[in-house]
């Protein structure tokens, strides 16, 4: 028999960035698995909450958040440091070039030849390094797209299949 492991209501708002009237709904309406102590403290699932919650987190994450960056420029290298601090992921220049060649990211100067460097909008960088590194903490990596056809993040079609996939490696 396996235990889960349940956390203090107030914690896991804390981990996922939530406030604990939305996390206590969540559990009300048993999209996360929580419990209540003798004690009336309410706990959550430690597993299921992460899992269970990466939808909504990618839903809270718009494209207005990073409109004050609009029209700014930086650069592919500049850009992966940037976001690799400020969101404390690894952001390799390599997946933001994917995601120029995918058309999330307007390319705002384009490179000119042999030391010339590519400009890219801040704002749209911005976006999708938000939405990877939150994917990435969540436990999804490659293989799932950024983005869907309106340019919202794409949300997971099997968020339990994830987990048991990510769990399985883990254990394996």
């Amino acid at each position: 028999m396996t235990l889960e492991r349940m956390i203090p209501l107030p914690e896991a708002a804390r981990k996922l960035g939530l406030s604990e009237s939305r996390l206590r709904r969540m559990a009300e309406q048993g999209k996360i698995t929580a419990g209540q102590l003798p004690n009336g403290e309410i706990v959550v699932s430690e597993n299921n909450t992460r899992q269970s919650t990466i939808n909504e987190q990618l839903q809270a994450i718009s494209p207005k958040h990073f409109s004050h960056l609009a029209g700014q420029e930086i650069s592919v290298t500049k850009a992966a440091d940037k976001y690799s601090h400020e969101f404390l992921m690894p952001l390799l220049k390599h997946t933001i070039l994917l995601w120029v060649r995918q058309g999330h990211i307007k390319v705002l100067k384009p490179s000119t030849g042999r030391g010339n460097r590519m400009l890219l909008d801040e704002a749209d960088v911005a976006y999708c390094a938000k939405i990877h590194t939150t994917r990435q903490h969540a436990g999804v990596h490659s293989g799932v797209p950024l983005l869907d056809e309106q340019g919202l993040p794409y949300l997971l079609k099997h968020p339990e299949l994830s987990r048991a996939r990510r769990e399985s490696r883990q254990n394996g």
